[in-house]
C-alpha cells in the first residue's frame, strides 16, 4: 500500500468516526435501528436492456450503513441554526457511514491513443457520512460529507479490467492517460417534500409526489439540483422514495413497508454544473479535460418492492449530455437492495 492509500484511510476514520469519538459518552438507543444498502449503477445489459459498450459514467458501487444513535440528535440541534428544519416541531434523525467506487471512461474504451475531445478515464474512490433529518415524515434534510482521491490510488483501472476479464468483455486500453493522483472533498445537501395525492399511502393504493432540491460543494463537483418523483402502488413504505448511488434512502423514524409494497415510480429532474472533476480534469488543469455542459437533465423509471424491512429496486436513469463534444445521451441502470434489523 503506497503512501497516497496511507493518507486516504486516515482521513477517511476521521470522518467516519468523529461524532462517536466526540460523544462518546452518550449512550445509544436500546433499541435503535441498523440498516445496510447496497447501491450499485452500470450501463451494461445486466443493467441496461441491450446496452453494449461501457462509456461515460460506467459504474459505481456504494455501501451505506446507517443508524438512530442517540448523538445524531446532538448534530442536528448544533445544525439547526444553519439549516433549519421545521417550527421547532419533533425531529427525527438518523446518521449513516458511506464508502464507495464509481468508474468513468470515454465512449470508446478500445482505444488505445487519448481523444481529446472526450472526458478522461478517471476512478473515484470516497469515504464518509451523513446526518437526516425529517420532520412529520413531510419534510426531510440530508447532509452528507465525503472525502476520497482520484487517480491511480483510486484502483480503477485494476478493478475495471478485473472485471471485463471475468466477464470476457473487451478490455479497457486508455488507463495510462487516466487522472492523476489529486484528494477530493464534496459536501452534499438534499431537501425533500412528500405530499399524498391520492389515495391511503400506507394501506391499499396511493399515490405521491416527492420534490427536492439541493446542492454539492467541493473540489471534486460543484452544483445545484432538482427533481421530482412520482409514485404510484400499494402499501407505499414510510419513506422519501427510491434511493440511488446519489440520493441515498431516508433512515428517519420507520421508514418501512407495513405490508408488501409493490410501486412504480418515475423521477425527472435536472441540474447546473458548474464544476466536475472527472470531465474538466484534475484541478491543477496537468491533465486531460474537456468542457462541462452546465444544464444537464435526468429522466429516471423504474419499480420497487419493500417487505417490512427488506427492499430491493431496479430502474433507469436517462442523462443528456455532460460535455459539450459528447455525441449522444447516455443510460445509466440502478440496481438497490436494503436490509434493516435491530441488533
Amino acid at each position: 500500500m503506497n503512501r497516497m492509500h496511507h493518507v486516504f484511510l486516515g482521513l477517511l476514520f476521521v470522518v467516519t468516526c468523529w461524532p462517536n469519538l466526540a460523544i462518546a459518552q452518550q449512550q445509544f438507543v436500546p433499541d435503535e435501528r441498523w440498516a445496510m444498502t447496497l447501491y450499485t449503477e452500470n450501463d451494461s445489459s445486466y443493467y441496461v436492456p441491450e446496452s453494449t459498450a461501457d462509456r461515460y459514467f460506467t459504474h459505481g458501487t456504494k455501501l451505506v450503513l446507517t443508524h438512530q444513535p442517540a448523538y445524531a440528535d446532538t448534530l442536528a440541534q448544533q445544525l439547526g441554526t444553519i439549516f433549519p428544519i421545521g417550527n421547532n416541531e419533533p425531529v427525527d434523525t438518523a446518521v449513516g457511514y458511506v464508502f464507495g467506487h464509481n468508474i468513468y471512461t470515454p465512449d470508446n474504451i478500445r482505444n488505445t491513443v487519448a481523444n481529446p475531445n472526450d472526458r478522461p478515464y478517471a476512478g473515484w474512490l470516497y469515504g464518509g457520512m451523513f446526518l437526516q433529518r425529517s420532520v412529520n415524515d413531510q419534510e426531510l434534510d440530508h447532509l452528507e460529507l465525503n472525502l476520497g482521491v482520484v487517480g491511480p490510488a483510486a484502483l480503477g483501472e485494476p478493478i475495471q479490467k478485473f472485471v471485463h476479464r471475468f466477464t470476457d468483455s473487451p478490455e479497457p486500453k486508455g488507463w495510462d492517460d487516466q487522472l492523476h493522483d489529486e484528494f477530493g472533498i464534496n459536501f452534499i445537501y438534499k431537501h425533500k417534500w412528500k405530499f399524498t395525492l391520492a389515495g391511503d399511502a400506507r394501506e391499499g393504493f396511493g399515490l405521491q409526489t416527492i420534490p427536492q432540491a439541493g446542492f454539492t460543494v467541493g473540489n471534486i463537483n460543484r452544483d445545484l439540483n432538482a427533481a421530482a418523483t412520482f409514485r404510484a402502488g400499494w402499501n407505499l413504505p414510510n419513506d422519501f422514495g427510491p434511493g440511488r448511488l446519489d440520493d441515498v434512502l431516508a433512515a428517519t423514524g420507520n421508514p418501512y413497508a407495513k405490508d408488501l409494497s409493490i410501486y412504480g415510480y418515475v423521477r425527472a429532474g435536472g441540474r447546473y454544473v458548474e464544476h466536475d472533476v472527472f470531465i474538466s480534469g484534475n484541478n491543477d488543469h496537468d491533465s486531460l479535460g474537456v468542457a462541462e455542459e452546465h444544464w444537464v437533465a435526468e429522466l429516471e423509471y423504474g419499480v420497487a418492492m419493500a417487505y417490512k424491512r427488506f427492499m430491493v429496486h431496479w430502474s433507469n436513469r436517462h442523462i443528456t449530455e455532460e460535455f459539450e463534444q459528447q455525441e449522444r445521451s447516455h443510460i445509466v441502470g440502478v440496481w438497490m437492495v436494503s436490509w434493516s434489523q435491530p441488533f
